[in-house]
Parts: C-alpha cells; sequence; structure tokens
C-alpha cells in the first residue's frame, strides 16, 4: 500500500508506504513513459539509499534525492499517520 503526497510537474506521482517495522518508509516517485510505460524511482527514509532506478537520469535521480530529503520530516510524518490527507490539516 502507499499513500499520495503529491504530483511534480504534470505528471509525476510521488507516494510513500506506511512505516515498516524498522521505522522506514518508501518513496515511490513514478512518470508515464512511451517506451517503459512507467520511469520509476524508489528511495527508502531516513536513510536515502535508492532502491530502484528504471529510466531516470543521473541528475534526474540527484533532484529526486534532493526531494526526498527536503520533504523527509512530511514523508515520513505522513507514513507514521496514514498519509498526508491524515497526518496534516489540509
Amino acid at each position: 500500500m502507499f499513500y499520495p503526497y503529491c504530483t511534480i510537474g504534470e505528471f509525476t506521482e510521488v507516494c510513500n508506504s506506511p512505516l515498516n517495522d524498522d521505522g522506514e518508509s518508501l518513496v515511490h516517485i513514478e512518470t508515464p513513459d512511451e517506451k517503459l510505460g512507467f520511469r520509476t524511482f524508489e528511495c527508502l527514509l531516513p536513510s536515502y539509499s535508492i532502491v530502484k532506478n528504471i529510466g531516470f537520469s543521473k541528475s534526474e535521480v540527484e533532484s529526486f534525492v534532493a526531494f526526498c530529503r527536503s520533504n523527509a520530516p512530511l514523508l515520513l510524518e505522513s507514513a507514521r499517520k496514514g498519509g498526508i490527507a491524515n497526518a496534516y490539516d489540509l
């Protein structure tokens, strides 16, 4: 299960998993792609280790890791509370 977090630009979706038993959350980012179906990036918080990269360039990966770092407090709070809609009053 993943919780929707946000959309970057028009088509890049970001979601995250609930916290696992080790206090980690998997951030999943995907963008539609004509050849691949979807380009996919996954990063584990709070270690920022890259779990998966299918189709993104080195600079895009660096940008997504920076995004995860700057959004980590919100993403982890979302993971703790069952999604961003439950974590904060929107």
